[in-house]
């Protein structure tokens, strides 16, 4: 469709369904705004994660923090990836728009997760010539919820820097537990031996820059036992990107 056709289609659907603010419920009419389902005001509350940043969990660096190069949050992690980065900080606005996606079926968000990444400090280079491997479901889950919503994250990034690709390498074997209440050791024992590599064939090569997507940092403790499985595969250049940091 011709781009002044979408102009117009876009401010018909805008008419008959008028878009409204995820957490202000606002409505909503600039179809040239940055954010599609958030307003100017609410846009400011997004805490967005730029240098300095921890190098090994990727958390923002405060203070006297920022003389080192790692934090306290990743002084029991041993990862085995080179480093996270995460888009924003994991605060009300944070929590609300990646809990709509991951469990509210939000798919209308997507252009303003797009966003989000795009915001990244040096997200580009990141991506460029980067596999990323979506965090995979375990087929039970899958089948509830109906999608994985890093599959979709990965899709999103992927469109950002078209020499990055989508490849599923891993599977999720093990139904682990929801891990919301957990603590740190809870999660490490939970996720332990949780993965392993997909049998479908593939031509990535052992050196290519592998880049794990998953929604939330938290302890890591999901995306250490990915790495630590394509580690063992032969993998070597392995790093993290998530959306929220919590």
């Amino acid at each position: 469709m011709p781009k002044p056709w979408m102009k117009v289609f876009s401010g018909v659907l805008d008419t008959l369904y008028p878009r409204h603010c995820l957490m202000s419920s606002q409505r909503l009419d600039d179809s040239k705004a940055e954010f599609s389902y958030l307003s100017d005001t609410q846009t400011h509350y997004l805490r967005g994660i730029d240098s300095p940043y921890c190098e090994t969990c990727g958390y923002p660096l405060y203070g006297l923090a920022q003389d080192s190069s790692n934090c306290q949050k990743c002084d029991h992690l041993d990862p085995h990836f080179k480093g996270n980065r995460s888009a924003i900080i994991m605060n009300g606005l944070g929590r609300r728009i990646i809990h709509a996606f991951k469990y509210e079926r939000a798919f209308y968000l997507k252009r303003d997760l797009a966003a989000i990444f795009q915001r990244m400090e040096g997200i580009r280079l990141l991506l460029q010539n980067a596999v990323i491997i979506p965090v995979p479901l375990h087929p039970r889950k899958l089948r509830e919820r109906g999608y994985n919503q890093t599959q979709l994250l990965a899709e999103l990034l992927a469109k950002i820097e078209p020499s990055a690709q989508v490849q599923e390498l891993l599977i999720r074997k093990k139904d682990t537990l929801t891990q919301t209440q957990m603590d740190r050791t809870e999660r490490i024992r939970n996720m332990h031996k949780a993965f392993t590599l997909s049998r479908s064939p593939t031509n990535i090569d052992r050196s290519a820059k592998l880049l794990i997507c998953d929604d939330v940092f938290t302890t890591g403790s999901t995306v250490n036992e990915c790495a630590k499985t394509l580690k063992k595969a032969g993998y070597s250049d392995i790093r993290v990107i998530t959306l929220g940091h919590g």
